[in-house]
C-alpha cells in the first residue's frame, strides 16, 4: 500500500525545514602566517567533524575540526577556531583547548572567501569555573605548522600542561 501526503501537509512539513546555510572551513597554509577560507557545503545545521573521541581520567575528550557558517565569518571576530579538544564530564561541557587563527585585518565578506588572510595562530584554553567560562591564551605561533603538526601540538599541550587535571580542579 502506498503512502500519500496532501499538499497542505507537505507545505507545513517543508516550511518547518531549516534553511541550508553555506558552510566554510578555515585552512592554514603550512609554514605561512595566513589561512584561506574554503566553502565546504550547504547544510541546515553547522556540523563539526569529530577526529578523536576518548575518555581520559573520567573526562570525555573530543577532538573536533571546526566548520563555520557564513554568519560566523561575517561577524567581526577576534579569532576563528580551526581544530580543538572539547572536554565534557557527566555529559556537561567543562572546557576546551583550541588551535585558533587570529586575523591581522578583516576584509569585507565578498573578499574573504578564497583570499589569503594574514595573522597568527594561538592555542586557547577555556574552562568553566563557578558557572562562568574563563579563557586564557596558552601559546602564540607565528606560522601555521600544518594540520598534523597542529594536532600534535594540541595533544602535547593537553598532556604536558596537565589540562585535564586543571579542568577537573576548576570544576569541583
Amino acid at each position: 500500500m502506498s503512502s500519500y501526503i496532501n499538499i497542505k501537509d507537505m507545505i507545513k512539513r517543508d516550511i518547518q525545514l531549516p534553511v541550508a546555510q553555506k558552510m566554510y572551513q578555515i585552512q592554514g597554509i603550512a609554514s605561512e602566517n595566513c589561512i584561506i577560507i574554503i566553502r565546504v557545503a550547504d547544510r541546515p545545521y553547522v556540523p563539526n567533524v569529530i577526529i578523536f573521541d576518548r575518555v581520559i581520567d573520567e573526562v570525555q575528550c573530543v577532538m573536533i575540526s571546526y566548520i563555520i557558517s557564513e554568519s560566523e565569518i561575517s561577524e567581526e571576530k577576534k579569532w576563528y577556531s580551526m581544530v580543538g579538544y572539547n572536554f565534557n564530564m557527566d555529559e556537561e561541557y567543562i572546557g576546551s583547548l583550541t588551535f585558533v587563527f587570529v586575523p591581522k585585518d578583516m576584509p569585507n565578506m565578498k573578499d574573504i572567501i578564497k583570499t589569503n588572510l594574514y595573522g597568527h595562530f594561538e592555542i586557547h584554553f577555556e574552562y568553566k569555573m563557578n558557572g562562568k567560562i574563563e579563557k586564557e591564551m596558552i601559546s602564540e605561533i607565528a606560522n601555521y605548522p600544518g594540520m598534523e603538526e597542529s594536532l600534535y601540538i594540541l595533544t602535547e599541550v593537553l598532556l604536558e600542561r596537565n589540562v585535564i587535571e586543571r579542568i577537573k580542579e576548576k570544576n569541583q
